[in-house]
């Protein structure tokens, strides 16, 4: 945008639709198994996401700029700063999955043949792994 290829049309990380409010913007899968013999490296794993999303979204976002400027050095400044500003909206600081959240992701996919059917939200998430 910041170089005049594109224009908004709707800015969903900062909720303008309704519908995608609770959309998944960041998930960890991983598979039964591996969690049911790998209990507490997922919890730490869980816990060290959940830090650093809860930080993202209480700092102000120079401090978050700072920090990870390096991994995104080859960026123009005000597109950087602009795609760090939108998608810093879309962090869960608490990490926090729900119905609703999963029901729009699958809406997506299911639109654009990435899916084949709807999948029952407690089939795929928990949140017993997140701290508390």
């Amino acid at each position: 945008m910041h170089q005049g290829f594109a224009q908004w049309l709707i800015n969903n990380t900062r909720g303008q639709d309704p519908d995608l409010k609770e959309f998944l913007h960041a998930v960890i899968y991983v598979r039964p198994d591996f969690l049911s013999e790998n209990a507490d490296l997922c919890k730490r794993m869980s816990g060290g996401v959940v830090k650093s999303s809860s930080w993202i979204r209480s700092s102000p976002v120079e401090e978050v700029a700072r920090a990870i400027r390096p991994f995104f050095a080859s960026l123009d400044e005000k597109v950087f700063l602009s795609a760090l500003g939108n998608v810093r909206e879309a962090v869960i600081p608490n990490g926090r999955m729900t119905a609703a959240g999963s029901d729009a992701y699958q809406r997506v996919l299911l639109q654009t043949g990435h899916l084949k059917e709807a999948v029952a939200f407690d089939a795929v998430f928990t949140n017993q792994y997140l701290p508390t």
